[in-house]
């Protein structure tokens, strides 16, 4: 196996995705079959299966009954990103994350979060608010709103815990696939007091829905990170 502290599912899924990226597999390509990817790894049909409907609910491939798994092209517009949060991907280039969370407390949700996450407006949703503090000084603000398939007494007595896609993983939810979006904003005289900012400043805005492999919405996050502290980056690659 690629590595021994990913989960089965998750092994199969990267290195599939390997693959596509490097250009072994392309669009059209149809891939191994679920039996071909079970001899391949030695697992069974479950790891197999959830690396598949995890690739599909993230549009890498595409299914079609009686024939296969085949690679999907790319839409205009999009780009893919791996699954990771805020903290793990400012970790992974060698900053120190500590984030605080600031309020844990359930809501009727509005007409927006509630479209998000797929229930109707006024439905009760968590809100978790949460600061993030990167090398020493204040650079985000997170405004989660969470569908209620986990217990709220697991977020508020983890405290400041480093990953809210850990805490859901740890509680059977493992989230796949993402949709975002970027703007931007000033932040109001709240944002600015917990950022250590004067006011006016600018914050990049991204506003982030999180879904399990099967397309279920879990989690509806805006968050805002000083303008002046933090790029976007995106690496482009000429097609083949």
């Amino acid at each position: 196996m690629i590595d021994s502290g990913l989960t089965l599912h998750d092994q199969i899924r990267r290195e599939l995705e390997r693959q596509i990226e490097s250009g072994v597999l392309r669009v059209g390509d149809r891939l191994p079959s679920e039996a071909e990817l079970q001899k391949r790894f030695s697992v069974s049909r479950a790891p197999v299966r959830q690396a598949l409907d995890g690739l599909e609910a993230s549009g890498v491939i595409y299914r079609a009954q009686g024939r296969g798994s085949f690679v999907r092209e790319r839409k205009i517009g999009s780009a893919l990103r791996d699954m990771v949060s805020f903290g793990q991907e400012l970790r992974q280039t060698g900053h120190e994350v500590r984030p605080k969370t600031l309020a844990v407390e359930m809501i009727a949700a509005d007409a927006t979060s509630a479209g998000d996450l797929g229930l109707d407006a006024g439905s009760l949703v968590i809100a978790l608010k949460r600061l993030y503090v990167v090398d020493g000084q204040p650079l985000a603000i997170f405004y989660h709103r969470i569908r209620p398939i986990i217990d709220i007494e697991i977020i508020r007595q983890a405290g400041d815990f480093p990953s809210l896609y850990s805490l859901l993983r740890e509680s059977g939810f493992e989230l796949f696939g993402a949709s975002e979006a970027i703007g931007a904003a000033l932040l109001t005289a709240e944002e600015a007091a917990f950022l250590n900012v004067r006011r006016p400043a600018a914050a990049l805005v991204m506003k982030r829905v999180s879904r399990t492999a099967t397309d279920l919405p879990v989690e509806s996050t805006d968050y805002r990170v000083l303008a002046d502290r933090y790029e976007y980056r995106v690496e482009l690659r000429r097609a083949p």
